[in-house]
């Protein structure tokens, strides 16, 4: 009878510890539905961040805040889009370049981040 109570004591310690095992994973698993056509754009330069899709601006994101946008998962496959950084200079507002012909899935979502300053401008884009 002692071996039982035991054996039954083990099986219900294991059991709660796999059942909290289970619970913490369902808390920090990403819902897909949640990625699915989502693109975030930080501006971590020292400049305003754009997203251009056919040559339309589709996110902005001002120095030094991230944003994140949805509507992209009406796209199919891949999908191309242009990064520019905005600042403003005496005489006005300057737009230039900081990628070309990025990419990124609409169906898994990402981040996109761009850093440096209008002279030495760089981001990093989604893996596909």
């Amino acid at each position: 009878m002692y071996l039982t109570k035991n054996v039954k004591r083990m099986a219900a310690t294991v059991g709660a510890a796999g059942m909290a095992m289970a619970a913490a994973a369902v808390l920090v698993a990403p819902t897909a539905s949640a990625a699915s056509g989502a693109l975030t754009l930080c501006s971590k330069g020292s400049y305003d961040s754009f997203i251009l899709i056919d040559g339309k601006e589709r996110a902005k994101s001002p120095v030094g805040q991230c944003k994140t946008f949805g509507g992209f998962g009406g796209f199919n496959g891949i999908q191309h889009f242009d990064i520019k950084g905005g600042q403003s200079r005496p005489g006005g507002y300057t737009l230039f370049t900081v990628k070309s012909g990025a990419e990124f899935n609409p169906s898994k979502g990402g981040t996109v981040t761009t850093y440096g300053t209008m002279n030495e401008a760089w981001a990093s884009t989604p893996f596909l």
